[in-house]
C-alpha cells in the first residue's frame, strides 16, 4: 500500500520549530530493545526505534509509558504511526526524537520509498546508531544538557500575562522536594517544584494527582515537561505555578541554560521558598485570598449567551450543599453549588458521576474549578448550571472578588434556592 507519509516530516522536524498541532505519519524502518540499569539494580526496558518519512529518517526512542504497543504486537518494523506528541533535541551533535505519545495507524507493511535502501544497510550503521543511543539511555532517565525546545520566556508570560488553555509551555523541573502536610489527622504527600524555561525559574506546586509521577520516577530533578493545565495565582506577593496536569517528555537530563547557576544556587533561598510554599500547604488544600484567574464575565457569559465546547471557564465554588432526592424508592446523594466569577454568581447541580470529588475533600467551598463540560438550564425561571465534568485546580482558598459579599449572605435566601433545587431534583436531574 501507499500511505501518506507525510513528505519532507524528517527535515522539518529536526530543523524547525514545529507546533503541538503538527502530526507527521511516519514510517517505523528499525526497533531494537535495549536494556538499561539503574542505580538499586532495576533493569528498564526500552526501545529505540528509526522512522522515515519514505525520503530521509532519524533515530528516536520510544517513551516507556509506549512500550505495550510493542509488546502487544502493535508497534513493530514497518509500522505506520502518527506522532502525537514528541521533541526533538541534540545528543553529541546528532538529532534524537523523544516519542512521547504515537498512534499506530498500520501494524506492518513493505517498507516505503527511499529509505528502503537505508533499511537494508542498517546492519552496517549499528555501531554509530548504538553509541548515540547509549549516551541516552546509559543512564536510565538521564541525558546530558541538550538543545531541548524549552518555550522560550514561558515564564514571563506565565507569571505576569493572561494565557489561554492552548498554552501548554515546555520547561524544566531544576528542584524537586517532597513535603508532608498535615490536617484532620492525616498526613498528605506533596511535591514542591521550580521550573525553568532555560532562562527564567519560578517556584510551583505539583498536583496531588499527580504525584505517581514522581513515585513511579518519571519526574524528577532534571525533568523535561509540558504543562497540560496550570493556574498562577500570588501568594504573599509571590508567583506560584500550580501544576494540575503535566507530561514528562523527557525524563532526566543536565541543567539546560543559564538556569543552571540558579539551580546551583537554590539551597540559600530555599527559607524563603518553604515559607512561602508552607503558606499553601500548612492546612491541606487551603490558601488564603489570591489572584486566581477567574474568567471575567463567566457567569453572564453562561446564562445569558450561546458558548461552544471550547469554552471553559474557571471558576470559584463559594458554597456547597450535600442535597438527597428520592425516587422510584432509592435515596440518591447530589450536591448543589454557588459559583463564582468574582463579580456574578450563579446557583448549580453537581452531576452525580463527580460526587467522588466532594467525597475525597478535593471539591470544597473555596475550591478554584474548571468547567469542563456543562449546560444551563432554567428551571422555575431561574437558571441552573448543571456540572457534568470538572477539574479542580486549587482545592481551596478564601473567597475571590466581589462574590464575597454574596458568600456571606448566602444563608439569607437558601430556603428560594433549596425550593429550586428540590425542584431539580424532583425531576431527576
Amino acid at each position: 500500500m501507499d500511505p501518506r507519509l507525510t513528505e519532507g516530516a524528517i527535515l522539518k522536524i529536526t530543523t524547525e520549530f514545529v507546533d503541538d498541532n503538527y502530526k507527521p505519519i511516519l514510517q517505523v524502518i528499525d526497533l531494537k530493545q535495549i536494556h538499561t540499569q539503574r542505580g538499586g539494580g532495576q533493569v528498564t526496558e526500552r526501545y529505540r526505534v528509526v522512522i522515515s518519512d519514505g525520503s530521509h529518517t532519524a533515530q528516536g526512542i520510544l517513551s516507556t509509558q509506549q512500550n505495550f504497543l510493542v509488546q502487544q504486537g502493535h508497534l513493530q518494523k514497518g509500522s505506520f504511526v502518527c506522532l502525537n506528541q514528541f521533541i526533538c533535541t541534540t545528543i553529541q551533535g546528532r538529532m534524537i526524537i523523544i516519542i512521547v505519545l504515537l498512534d499506530v495507524l498500520v501494524n506492518k507493511c513493505d517498507i516505503i520509498g527511499q529509505a528502503a535502501r537505508f533499511s537494508n544497510a542498517l546492519s552496517s550503521r549499528t555501531r554509530l546508531v548504538d553509541q548515540t543511543t547509549e549516551t541516552i539511555i546509559s543512564e536510565p532517565y538521564s541525558l546530558p544538557a541538550m538543545d531541548a525546545r524549552l518555550t522560550e520566556g514561558a515564564i514571563l508570560k506565565i507569571t505576569t500575562e493572561y494565557f489561554d488553555d492552548n498554552y501548554k509551555p515546555i520547561l524544566q523541573v531544576i528542584d524537586l522536594k517532597q513535603i508532608h502536610t498535615h490536617g484532620g489527622g492525616q498526613v498528605t504527600e506533596r511535591y514542591r517544584v521550580a521550573v525553568s524555561d532555560g532562562s527564567h525559574t519560578e517556584q510551583g506546586m505539583l498536583a496531588t494527582q499527580q504525584n505517581f509521577l514522581v513515585q513511579q520516577g518519571h519526574l524528577q530533578k532534571g525533568s523535561v515537561v509540558r504543562l497540560k493545565q496550570f493556574t498562577c495565582p500570588t501568594i504573599q506577593g509571590r508567583k506560584i505555578i500550580l501544576i494540575v496536569v503535566l507530561d514528562v517528555l523527557v525524563d532526566k537530563c543536565d541543567i539546560i541554560g543559564q538556569a543552571a547557576r540558579f539551580s546551583n544556587a537554590l539551597s540559600p533561598r530555599t527559607r524563603l521558598v518553604d515559607q512561602t510554599t508552607e503558606t499553601i500547604i500548612s492546612e491541606p488544600y487551603s490558601l488564603p485570598a489570591m489572584d486566581a484567574r477567574l474568567t471575567e464575565g463567566a457567569i453572564l457569559n453562561i446564562t445569558t449567551e450561546y458558548f461552544d465546547d471550547n469554552y471553559k471557564p474557571i471558576l470559584q465554588v463559594i458554597d456547597l450543599k450535600q442535597i438527597h432526592t428520592h425516587g422510584g424508592g432509592q435515596v440518591t446523594e447530589r450536591y448543589r453549588v454557588a459559583v463564582s466569577d468574582g463579580y456574578h454568581t450563579e446557583q448549580g447541580m453537581l452531576a452525580t458521576q463527580q460526587n467522588f470529588l466532594v467525597q475525597q475533600g478535593h471539591l470544597q467551598k473555596g475550591s478554584v474549578v474548571r468547567l469542563n463540560q456543562f449546560t444551563c438550564t432554567t428551571i422555575q425561571g431561574r437558571k441552573i448550571i448543571i456540572i457534568i465534568s470538572l477539574n479542580v485546580l486549587v482545592d481551596k482558598c478564601d473567597i475571590i472578588g466581589q462574590a464575597a459579599g454574596f458568600s456571606n449572605a448566602l444563608s439569607q435566601w437558601t430556603i428560594l434556592i433549596d425550593q429550586t433545587t428540590e425542584q431539580f431534583g424532583s425531576l431527576g436531574l
